[in-house]
Protein backbone atom coordinates (compact mmCIF):
# COMPACT_ATOMS: atom_id res chain seq x y z
CA UNK A 1 0.00 0.00 0.00
CA UNK A 2 2.72 2.50 0.95
CA UNK A 3 4.58 1.97 -2.30
CA UNK A 4 2.54 1.23 -5.43
CA UNK A 5 -0.86 2.44 -4.14
CA UNK A 6 -0.16 5.57 -2.07
CA UNK A 7 3.25 6.39 -3.54
CA UNK A 8 4.40 7.41 -0.06
CA UNK A 9 7.39 5.08 0.20
CA UNK A 10 10.11 4.54 -2.42
CA UNK A 11 12.91 2.76 -0.52
CA UNK A 12 15.30 2.42 -3.46
CA UNK A 13 15.14 6.14 -4.19
CA UNK A 14 15.22 7.10 -0.51
CA UNK A 15 18.14 4.92 0.55
CA UNK A 16 20.07 5.15 -2.71
CA UNK A 17 23.29 3.13 -2.72
CA UNK A 18 22.63 1.90 0.83
CA UNK A 19 19.42 0.11 -0.19
CA UNK A 20 20.88 -3.09 -1.66
CA UNK A 21 23.61 -3.57 0.99
CA UNK A 22 21.03 -3.07 3.74
CA UNK A 23 18.79 -5.73 2.22
CA UNK A 24 21.75 -8.10 1.83
CA UNK A 25 22.88 -7.67 5.44
CA UNK A 26 19.37 -8.28 6.72
CA UNK A 27 19.08 -11.45 4.63
CA UNK A 28 22.46 -12.60 5.97
CA UNK A 29 21.33 -12.20 9.59
CA UNK A 30 18.08 -14.01 8.80
CA UNK A 31 19.98 -16.97 7.35
CA UNK A 32 22.35 -17.02 10.33
CA UNK A 33 19.38 -17.28 12.67
CA UNK A 34 18.08 -20.10 10.51
CA UNK A 35 21.41 -21.90 10.84
CA UNK A 36 21.06 -21.68 14.64
CA UNK A 37 17.97 -23.89 14.30
CA UNK A 38 19.86 -26.81 12.72
CA UNK A 39 21.25 -29.50 15.00
CA UNK A 40 23.01 -32.60 13.74
CA UNK A 41 21.32 -34.82 16.33
CA UNK A 42 18.08 -34.36 14.36
CA UNK A 43 19.63 -36.23 11.43
CA UNK A 44 20.06 -39.64 13.01
CA UNK A 45 17.27 -41.16 10.91
CA UNK A 46 17.00 -38.59 8.14
CA UNK A 47 20.59 -37.89 7.16
CA UNK A 48 20.16 -39.56 3.79
CA UNK A 49 16.83 -37.85 3.13
CA UNK A 50 18.20 -34.38 3.91
CA UNK A 51 21.28 -35.05 1.79
CA UNK A 52 19.13 -36.13 -1.15
CA UNK A 53 16.98 -32.97 -0.91
CA UNK A 54 20.16 -30.91 -1.18
CA UNK A 55 21.99 -33.08 -3.75
CA UNK A 56 20.51 -34.14 -6.16
CA UNK A 57 17.35 -32.28 -5.12
CA UNK A 58 18.73 -28.87 -6.01
CA UNK A 59 19.88 -30.05 -9.44
CA UNK A 60 16.52 -31.69 -10.19
CA UNK A 61 14.61 -28.57 -9.11
CA UNK A 62 16.96 -26.40 -11.16
CA UNK A 63 16.54 -28.50 -14.31
CA UNK A 64 12.74 -28.77 -14.03
CA UNK A 65 12.41 -25.10 -13.08
CA UNK A 66 14.52 -24.12 -16.09
CA UNK A 67 12.24 -26.06 -18.44
CA UNK A 68 9.17 -24.40 -16.91
CA UNK A 69 10.66 -20.89 -17.07
CA UNK A 70 11.85 -21.40 -20.65
CA UNK A 71 8.89 -23.19 -22.18
CA UNK A 72 6.00 -21.75 -20.14
CA UNK A 73 7.05 -18.34 -18.80
CA UNK A 74 8.76 -17.59 -22.11
CA UNK A 75 12.11 -16.52 -20.68
CA UNK A 76 15.22 -16.89 -22.79
CA UNK A 77 17.60 -19.74 -21.98
CA UNK A 78 20.12 -17.61 -20.00
CA UNK A 79 17.41 -15.82 -18.00
CA UNK A 80 15.53 -19.07 -17.39
CA UNK A 81 18.72 -20.72 -16.07
CA UNK A 82 19.32 -17.79 -13.74
CA UNK A 83 15.76 -17.59 -12.45
CA UNK A 84 15.44 -21.36 -11.99
CA UNK A 85 18.60 -21.31 -9.87
CA UNK A 86 17.03 -18.74 -7.57
CA UNK A 87 13.76 -20.68 -7.35
CA UNK A 88 15.38 -23.80 -5.85
CA UNK A 89 15.17 -22.03 -2.48
CA UNK A 90 12.38 -22.70 -0.01
CA UNK A 91 12.33 -19.78 2.38
CA UNK A 92 13.19 -20.38 6.04
CA UNK A 93 11.52 -17.06 6.85
CA UNK A 94 8.22 -18.79 6.10
CA UNK A 95 8.97 -22.41 6.99
CA UNK A 96 10.37 -21.86 10.50
CA UNK A 97 7.36 -19.80 11.75
CA UNK A 98 5.10 -22.34 10.05
CA UNK A 99 6.76 -25.25 11.85
CA UNK A 100 6.38 -23.45 15.18
CA UNK A 101 2.62 -23.24 14.73
CA UNK A 102 1.86 -26.43 12.81
CA UNK A 103 1.86 -29.67 14.77
CA UNK A 104 3.98 -31.66 12.35
CA UNK A 105 5.80 -34.79 13.38
CA UNK A 106 9.53 -34.40 13.84
CA UNK A 107 10.57 -36.25 10.67
CA UNK A 108 8.92 -34.04 7.98
CA UNK A 109 9.62 -30.94 10.10
CA UNK A 110 13.33 -31.81 10.13
CA UNK A 111 13.37 -32.39 6.37
CA UNK A 112 11.67 -29.05 5.69
CA UNK A 113 13.81 -27.10 8.15
CA UNK A 114 17.13 -28.37 6.82
CA UNK A 115 16.09 -28.07 3.18
CA UNK A 116 14.80 -24.53 3.59
CA UNK A 117 17.88 -23.20 5.35
CA UNK A 118 20.63 -25.08 3.47
CA UNK A 119 19.18 -24.57 -0.01
CA UNK A 120 18.84 -20.78 0.32
CA UNK A 121 22.55 -19.93 -0.06
CA UNK A 122 22.89 -22.68 -2.67
CA UNK A 123 20.19 -21.07 -4.81
CA UNK A 124 21.88 -17.67 -4.51
CA UNK A 125 25.24 -19.17 -5.51
CA UNK A 126 23.66 -20.91 -8.50
CA UNK A 127 22.40 -17.52 -9.66
CA UNK A 128 25.89 -16.07 -9.21
CA UNK A 129 27.44 -18.89 -11.25
CA UNK A 130 25.00 -18.50 -14.13
CA UNK A 131 25.31 -14.71 -14.18
CA UNK A 132 29.10 -14.73 -14.04
CA UNK A 133 29.40 -17.36 -16.78
CA UNK A 134 27.02 -15.43 -19.02
CA UNK A 135 28.50 -12.01 -18.28
CA UNK A 136 32.25 -12.71 -18.04
CA UNK A 137 32.16 -15.44 -20.68
CA UNK A 138 30.97 -13.11 -23.41
CA UNK A 139 33.48 -12.30 -26.17
CA UNK A 140 35.51 -9.24 -25.37
CA UNK A 141 38.77 -7.99 -23.85
CA UNK A 142 37.71 -8.99 -20.32
CA UNK A 143 36.18 -12.34 -21.25
CA UNK A 144 37.13 -15.47 -19.35
CA UNK A 145 36.81 -19.12 -20.20
CA UNK A 146 33.91 -20.88 -18.45
CA UNK A 147 36.28 -23.25 -16.62
CA UNK A 148 38.21 -20.25 -15.23
CA UNK A 149 34.99 -18.72 -13.96
CA UNK A 150 33.82 -22.02 -12.47
CA UNK A 151 37.20 -22.56 -10.80
CA UNK A 152 37.27 -19.13 -9.19
CA UNK A 153 33.68 -19.49 -8.01
CA UNK A 154 34.40 -22.92 -6.54
CA UNK A 155 37.40 -21.57 -4.64
CA UNK A 156 35.35 -18.63 -3.39
CA UNK A 157 32.55 -20.93 -2.25
CA UNK A 158 34.92 -23.23 -0.35
CA UNK A 159 36.65 -20.27 1.29
CA UNK A 160 33.27 -18.84 2.31
CA UNK A 161 32.28 -22.09 3.99
CA UNK A 162 35.64 -22.42 5.75
CA UNK A 163 35.46 -18.80 6.96
CA UNK A 164 31.99 -19.36 8.40
CA UNK A 165 33.08 -22.58 10.11
CA UNK A 166 36.22 -21.03 11.64
CA UNK A 167 34.35 -17.98 12.87
CA UNK A 168 31.66 -20.20 14.37
CA UNK A 169 34.34 -22.21 16.21
CA UNK A 170 35.90 -18.98 17.46
CA UNK A 171 32.57 -17.75 18.83
CA UNK A 172 31.82 -21.08 20.52
CA UNK A 173 35.30 -21.30 22.07
CA UNK A 174 35.43 -17.69 23.28
CA UNK A 175 31.94 -17.85 24.77
CA UNK A 176 32.53 -21.21 26.44
CA UNK A 177 35.82 -20.14 28.02
CA UNK A 178 34.44 -16.86 29.30
CA UNK A 179 36.56 -14.59 27.09
CA UNK A 180 33.45 -12.48 26.42
CA UNK A 181 31.39 -11.14 29.36
CA UNK A 182 27.79 -12.31 29.48
CA UNK A 183 26.34 -8.84 28.82
CA UNK A 184 28.51 -8.45 25.69
CA UNK A 185 27.80 -11.80 24.08
CA UNK A 186 24.84 -10.62 22.03
CA UNK A 187 26.45 -7.47 20.52
CA UNK A 188 29.73 -9.33 19.91
CA UNK A 189 27.87 -12.14 18.15
CA UNK A 190 25.91 -9.70 15.99
CA UNK A 191 29.12 -7.87 15.01
CA UNK A 192 30.86 -11.13 14.11
CA UNK A 193 27.87 -12.23 12.01
CA UNK A 194 28.12 -9.01 10.00
CA UNK A 195 31.87 -9.57 9.57
CA UNK A 196 31.24 -13.19 8.58
CA UNK A 197 28.84 -11.97 5.89
CA UNK A 198 30.80 -8.98 4.60
CA UNK A 199 34.24 -10.50 4.04
CA UNK A 200 33.18 -13.42 1.76
CA UNK A 201 30.83 -11.07 -0.10
CA UNK A 202 33.80 -8.84 -0.88
CA UNK A 203 35.56 -11.85 -2.42
CA UNK A 204 32.59 -13.51 -4.12
CA UNK A 205 29.09 -12.21 -4.61
CA UNK A 206 26.54 -13.92 -2.33
CA UNK A 207 29.31 -15.93 -0.69
CA UNK A 208 28.35 -14.30 2.61
CA UNK A 209 25.02 -16.15 2.63
CA UNK A 210 26.83 -19.48 2.71
CA UNK A 211 29.31 -18.26 5.33
CA UNK A 212 26.69 -17.07 7.83
CA UNK A 213 24.64 -20.25 7.37
CA UNK A 214 27.70 -22.41 8.11
CA UNK A 215 28.55 -20.18 11.07
CA UNK A 216 25.05 -20.57 12.50
CA UNK A 217 25.10 -24.36 12.11
CA UNK A 218 28.55 -24.54 13.76
CA UNK A 219 27.41 -22.53 16.79
CA UNK A 220 24.13 -24.46 17.04
CA UNK A 221 26.04 -27.73 17.39
CA UNK A 222 28.73 -26.45 19.78
CA UNK A 223 26.65 -27.12 22.95
CA UNK A 224 27.01 -23.60 24.31
CA UNK A 225 25.29 -23.15 27.69
CA UNK A 226 23.88 -19.76 26.60
CA UNK A 227 22.72 -20.89 23.15
CA UNK A 228 19.01 -20.58 24.00
CA UNK A 229 19.33 -16.94 25.10
CA UNK A 230 21.34 -16.11 21.98
CA UNK A 231 18.84 -17.91 19.78
CA UNK A 232 15.92 -16.04 21.34
CA UNK A 233 17.54 -12.66 20.77
CA UNK A 234 18.36 -13.52 17.16
CA UNK A 235 14.77 -14.64 16.60
CA UNK A 236 13.50 -11.25 17.79
CA UNK A 237 15.88 -9.43 15.43
CA UNK A 238 14.88 -11.73 12.58
CA UNK A 239 11.18 -10.93 13.07
CA UNK A 240 11.96 -7.21 12.74
CA UNK A 241 14.19 -7.75 9.70
CA UNK A 242 11.73 -10.05 7.92
CA UNK A 243 8.92 -7.53 8.38
CA UNK A 244 11.03 -4.53 7.42
CA UNK A 245 12.67 -6.14 4.40
CA UNK A 246 9.36 -7.36 2.97
CA UNK A 247 7.94 -3.83 3.28
CA UNK A 248 11.03 -2.36 1.59
CA UNK A 249 10.96 -4.89 -1.24
CA UNK A 250 7.25 -4.69 -1.98
CA UNK A 251 7.15 -0.89 -1.69
CA UNK A 252 9.37 -0.74 -4.78
CA UNK A 253 6.70 -2.44 -6.87
CA UNK A 254 4.74 -0.38 -9.37
CA UNK A 255 1.42 -1.01 -11.07
CA UNK A 256 3.30 -1.63 -14.30
CA UNK A 257 5.16 -4.50 -12.64
CA UNK A 258 2.05 -5.85 -10.94
CA UNK A 259 -0.01 -5.84 -14.14
CA UNK A 260 2.78 -7.20 -16.31
CA UNK A 261 1.90 -10.76 -15.25
CA UNK A 262 0.03 -12.68 -17.93
CA UNK A 263 -1.65 -16.05 -18.23
CA UNK A 264 1.66 -17.77 -19.03
CA UNK A 265 3.13 -16.48 -15.76
CA UNK A 266 0.17 -17.83 -13.80
CA UNK A 267 0.57 -21.15 -15.59
CA UNK A 268 4.30 -21.13 -14.75
CA UNK A 269 3.59 -20.64 -11.04
CA UNK A 270 1.00 -23.42 -11.14
CA UNK A 271 3.42 -25.82 -12.80
CA UNK A 272 6.16 -24.94 -10.30
CA UNK A 273 3.83 -25.69 -7.39
CA UNK A 274 1.96 -28.75 -8.60
CA UNK A 275 4.43 -30.44 -10.94
CA UNK A 276 8.03 -29.29 -10.41
CA UNK A 277 7.98 -29.41 -6.60
CA UNK A 278 6.29 -32.84 -6.24
CA UNK A 279 8.52 -34.37 -8.92
CA UNK A 280 11.63 -32.93 -7.26
CA UNK A 281 10.75 -34.33 -3.84
CA UNK A 282 9.58 -37.73 -5.09
CA UNK A 283 12.68 -38.26 -7.26
CA UNK A 284 15.05 -36.95 -4.58
CA UNK A 285 13.65 -39.09 -1.76
CA UNK A 286 13.29 -42.23 -3.87
CA UNK A 287 14.91 -45.12 -2.04
CA UNK A 288 15.18 -43.34 1.33
CA UNK A 289 13.47 -44.38 4.56
CA UNK A 290 10.83 -41.63 4.32
CA UNK A 291 7.19 -42.68 4.32
CA UNK A 292 4.87 -41.95 1.34
CA UNK A 293 2.77 -39.59 3.47
CA UNK A 294 5.91 -37.73 4.55
CA UNK A 295 7.01 -37.32 0.93
CA UNK A 296 3.58 -36.03 -0.06
CA UNK A 297 3.60 -33.51 2.79
CA UNK A 298 7.09 -32.25 1.93
CA UNK A 299 6.00 -32.02 -1.74
CA UNK A 300 3.21 -29.64 -0.80
CA UNK A 301 5.29 -27.29 1.37
CA UNK A 302 7.70 -25.17 -0.67
CA UNK A 303 7.14 -21.49 0.19
CA UNK A 304 9.45 -18.85 -1.20
CA UNK A 305 10.50 -15.90 0.92
CA UNK A 306 12.85 -12.98 1.27
CA UNK A 307 15.92 -14.64 -0.23
CA UNK A 308 14.13 -15.46 -3.49
CA UNK A 309 12.75 -11.93 -3.84
CA UNK A 310 15.96 -10.14 -2.79
CA UNK A 311 18.25 -12.19 -5.05
CA UNK A 312 15.82 -11.90 -7.98
CA UNK A 313 15.68 -8.13 -7.59
CA UNK A 314 19.45 -7.91 -7.30
CA UNK A 315 20.17 -9.83 -10.49
CA UNK A 316 17.25 -8.27 -12.34
CA UNK A 317 18.80 -4.83 -11.85
CA UNK A 318 22.21 -6.15 -12.94
CA UNK A 319 20.74 -7.64 -16.10
CA UNK A 320 18.92 -4.40 -16.93
CA UNK A 321 22.21 -2.51 -16.43
CA UNK A 322 23.77 -4.91 -18.95
CA UNK A 323 21.00 -4.11 -21.46
CA UNK A 324 19.09 -7.37 -20.86
CA UNK A 325 15.62 -5.88 -20.39
CA UNK A 326 14.11 -9.33 -19.97
CA UNK A 327 15.78 -9.54 -16.57
CA UNK A 328 13.12 -7.20 -15.21
CA UNK A 329 10.54 -9.96 -15.72
CA UNK A 330 12.12 -11.95 -12.89
CA UNK A 331 10.84 -9.53 -10.25
CA UNK A 332 7.07 -9.96 -10.82
CA UNK A 333 7.58 -13.70 -11.33
CA UNK A 334 9.41 -13.95 -7.99
CA UNK A 335 6.67 -12.02 -6.19
CA UNK A 336 4.05 -14.21 -7.83
CA UNK A 337 5.85 -17.33 -6.57
CA UNK A 338 6.10 -15.90 -3.05
CA UNK A 339 2.45 -14.88 -2.97
CA UNK A 340 1.08 -18.11 -4.47
CA UNK A 341 3.16 -20.54 -2.38
CA UNK A 342 2.52 -18.66 0.88
CA UNK A 343 -1.20 -18.35 0.18
CA UNK A 344 -1.39 -22.07 -0.60
CA UNK A 345 0.02 -22.84 2.86
CA UNK A 346 -2.39 -20.40 4.48
CA UNK A 347 -5.35 -22.02 2.77
CA UNK A 348 -4.22 -25.54 3.69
Amino acid sequence: LLGPVLGFLRPEATFGEVYQPAISLAVGIILFEGGLQLRFDELRELQRGVGRLVIPGVLIAWALGFLAAWQIAGLSVPTALLFAGIMVVTGPTVIIPLLRQAKLTSRPATLLRWEGIVNDPIGALLAVIVFEVLHLGQPGPDSLAPFQIAGSLLIGTVLSGVWGYLLGLFVATSFRRGWVPEFLKTPVLLSLVLACFALPNAVQEEGGLLAVTVMGITIANSKLPSINQLRQFKENITVLFVSGVFVMLTANLTFDILFSLGWQDILFVTVMMFLVRPLTVQLSLLGTNTEPNERRLVSWIAPRGIVAVAVSGHFASKMVENCVEEGGNMVPLAFAMVYATDQALGIS
